[in-house]
């Protein structure tokens, strides 16, 4: 395994927090990135990435998401306040910049399911 990516899945309720690891031990890669893909599929969106030690959120998820770490080793993806539709798979990637690899490496996806979040207001 080169990339490794926990939990596999979590459960949380409406209003949880929850995180998830992506993590590396590829001596050239220094870019860790986060994807969502919504729970009927469809295209890849990004949520944000961590290029060393610099972090970046994209403004679409920045209400209640954000990563954390170092591009070399592990990225945290912290979600809080979770809400319904944050029902989704996500994905982590590590990539070089430096050597400009256009490959990517995925890790198996994390499964995000919200139960009782029609239920429970925010």
């Amino acid at each position: 395994k080169e990339v490794t990516q926990t939990p596999p899945a979590l459960f949380v309720r409406s209003g949880d927090s929850l995180q998830f690891s992506c993590s590396h031990k590829i001596n050239s890669y220094d870019t860790i990135l986060w994807y969502q893909q919504s729970e009927s599929g469809g295209a890849l969106k990004l949520i944000g990435y961590v290029y060393y030690t610099a972090n970046t959120t994209e403004d679409s998820y920045k209400d209640h998401f954000s990563v954390t770490g170092n591009g070399e080793s592990e990225v945290l993806l912290h979600i809080t306040k979770v809400k319904s539709e944050d029902t989704a798979v996500y994905f982590c990637a590590a990539i070089s910049t430096v050597m400009q690899t256009l490959s990517l490496l995925y890790k198996n996806p994390s499964l995000f399911q919200c139960i009782t979040c029609q239920n429970t207001p925010v």
